[in-house]
């Protein structure tokens, strides 16, 4: 899903870097939430991407807990299914 990937570090990065509102973060994670809609592994792609970006960035860290919190206004569902991912991936 490069595309998504795309859109969703783009996302992270305009945050991040150009200072945009949370409103209009939670306006482009739902923007993308619509456009892949019934796409699989949605959900876990956007957690997976966040988790990684938050790594390679870990001065950061109270940052990605605000973005974290933002999609979760968003939708819980985000987080819920990215850590079913991680405990699988574990097991």
């Amino acid at each position: 899903m490069p595309k998504l990937k795309l859109k969703v570090e783009n996302a992270i990065r305009g945050y991040l870097t150009d200072e945009l509102t949370d409103e209009e973060f939670k306006g482009n994670i739902q923007s993308i939430l619509d456009e892949f809609k019934g796409k699989n592994l949605l959900h876990q792609n956007i957690g997976q991407l966040t988790w990684r970006m938050e790594r390679e960035n870990p001065g950061r860290k109270k940052e990605f807990e605000k973005i974290w919190i933002l999609l979760d206004q968003v939708n819980t569902q985000i987080r819920e299914d990215f850590n079913k991912r991680m405990k699988r991936d574990r097991s």
